[in-house]
């Protein structure tokens, strides 16, 4: 509206002061005209002035604003960083809290009892360590979960180094869950895909099921490791370190006729045949061979077919 009214303003003082140039120079205007426009040409003008003053103050006015909306930001800034700072703070605080609660539980299953401190003390007594009640992050080693003892590497007595270069080794740990690692050839990896299901054949010839987690990547004496998970847990209880079987599926036939591989025999022209048994005795079939997998064969053939018996040497 301010520049509006501005507008308005210098096109009536452009107006009126076209009108006094034009009466002054005509000389044919009484002087009272001439003076009456003049007048109104300085009201023209006070209005613009007044415009021109007012939009000034209103251009302070935003630019204090301006600068206001400047300190706003700034101390939201401020703020929000301290709120950020406190937030993380707080979550240190949760953490420490629960290693805190996870070392009392660790002395509890101990048999250690008491408030903390004194579990603390009891168990640093105990372990031959000063007895101070506070427990450094050099005396702990924490886990993701339960663990398994491989081995003890420190004997009772043993000095231990804390040197960086010259740690000892106090035991050997692994994950309670147990699985099955297997070095295949390079030349075989093609079999080896995430997600893909193996059959497992454990030292007493029960099979378990078993899932691809991880196809390993770097190639040690030609081989890549090949990680395989076992969910049949159970199934490998009383076992520690094992020698196993894993059979990959390379190819696979759905809803096929197949016999044992003993019961092709070569046929003199060529190809292959099994041998029929009947209540009418034998008779030679011709098949075409596809898929071999656990000792047995795909065929396929005019005049054989599902249930029908084959002979087999032996």
């Amino acid at each position: 509206p301010e520049f509006i009214e501005l507008s308005g303003a210098v096109a009536v003082a452009a107006a009126k002061l076209a009108r006094v140039t034009e009466l002054s120079a005509a000389e044919l205007a009484p002087s009272a005209e001439i003076a009456a426009a003049a007048a109104e040409l300085a009201k023209a003008r006070a209005a613009m002035a007044a415009a021109i003053r007012g939009l000034d103050k209103d251009l302070a006015a935003a630019k204090l604003d301006a600068v206001a909306a400047r300190v706003a930001i700034a101390d939201a800034t401020v703020k929000r960083d301290a709120l950020r700072d406190a937030h993380a703070a707080l979550l240190a605080r949760a953490t420490d809290t629960a290693d805190v609660a996870q070392l009392a539980d660790n002395l509890a299953a101990l048999g250690y009892t008491g408030p903390l401190g004194e579990q603390v003390r009891s168990w640093q007594r105990l372990s031959g360590l000063p007895v101070t009640g506070i427990v450094s992050l050099s005396q702990l080693v924490i886990a993701e979960g339960p663990v398994h003892v491989a081995a003890h590497d420190a004997s009772v007595g043993e000095t231990l180094l804390a040197a960086s270069a010259d740690r000892s080794s106090i035991l050997d740990y692994s994950s309670t869950t147990k699985l099955v690692t297997v070095p295949l050839a390079v030349a075989d990896q093609a079999l080896a895909a995430v997600g893909r299901r193996v059959t497992i054949t454990l030292p007493d010839d029960r099979e378990v099921a078993g899932k691809i987690s991880e196809v390993g990547s770097v190639v040690t004496d030609g081989n890549i490791e090949v990680t395989v998970a076992i969910a049949d847990q159970a199934a490998l209880d009383g076992l520690e370190v094992a020698s196993v079987d894993v059979d990959f599926v390379s190819e696979r036939r759905n809803d096929v006729l197949s016999v044992p591989i003993a019961a092709l025999l070569a046929r003199p022209e060529g190809g292959f045949a099994v041998e029929l048994v009947d209540a009418g005795g034998t008779r030679l079939v011709p098949v075409d061979t596809g898929l071999f997998a656990a000792g047995r064969v795909e065929v396929s053939g005019d005049g054989i077919a599902e249930g029908e018996r084959v002979s087999v040497p032996g």
